[in-house]
């Protein structure tokens, strides 16, 4: 995606040095609206693939933690806690990083994989602090449990900054140009395009997890399970991000 020819010529704008030369600068070449769709499906291909293990540990964690509590909301709550803090906290960060890098794509990369290794990781160590014996309290003491939740809050802070990136500022840089071709992709659409791809994607999770979770009497082996085949899909899919990218 970043490496399409649109992202790197279809955009640019002249530098000060260039407007105080005599000749005015070249214009970016137009592109075909081939082209221009090109871009769109391999940005929403991206967006769909991400959306997937997003809604999948959203949706696992916390109906993980009230079957294993169901005596208390608290567990449930301070993941949610944990998780809004985290977006709040390093969000700004990441992003003022990601945005002076020297090398973007290479900063994209580092945060594609650290978002899909914190979610692995963050969700493992949040499941096993949660099979062992007693209440929330003990729950709450577990270095474990305390070392997922701030897991789990450095990849909320990365989707959100990733999320940002793909789903509003290279739509509203590139669909929005005024170097678009006459019949091309208009920024309306786009939007409309990508948050399509991402309900769609949150639709067929969900349903492929109601297919998986375990029943009533599978015990501690069928979450396992349903764990092993979302950690197995986020080595798939951050591989298949990587190359969109």
């Amino acid at each position: 995606f970043f490496s399409h020819p649109v992202m790197r010529a279809g955009n640019k704008v002249a530098t000060p040095a260039s407007r105080r030369s005599k000749s005015p600068a070249p214009e970016p070449k137009k592109r075909t609206v081939q082209e221009w769709r090109q871009l769109l499906h391999l940005l929403c291909s991206a967006v769909a693939v991400r959306a997937t293990g997003d809604r999948a540990w959203t949706f696992v964690l916390p109906l993980f933690l009230s079957e294993a509590y169901p005596g208390s909301l608290a567990p449930v709550s301070l993941l949610s806690l944990a998780v809004t803090v985290g977006v709040i906290a390093l969000s700004p960060p990441l992003a003022q990083w990601l945005a002076s890098h020297q090398k973007p794509s290479q900063a994209l990369m580092l945060l594609v994989i650290l978002e899909n290794s914190a979610v692995v990781l963050g969700g493992c160590a949040v499941v096993a602090a949660s099979g062992g014996q007693g209440g929330h309290t003990e729950l709450f003491q577990s270095p474990l449990f305390v070392l997922g939740l701030l897991l789990l809050a450095v990849d909320a802070a990365v989707t959100s900054v990733l999320t940002l990136l793909m789903e509003k500022d290279a739509i509203a840089r590139l669909f929005a140009s005024e170097y678009l071709t006459r019949g091309s992709v208009s920024l309306a659409e786009a939007n409309a395009v990508v948050t399509r791809a991402d309900l769609g994607a949150s639709v067929g999770t969900y349903l492929l997890l109601g297919w998986l979770a375990p029943g009533p009497g599978a015990g501690g082996g069928g979450a396992a399970r349903l764990i092993a085949y979302l950690a197995a899909w986020h080595v798939v899919a951050g591989t298949i991000v990587l190359v969109l990218l």
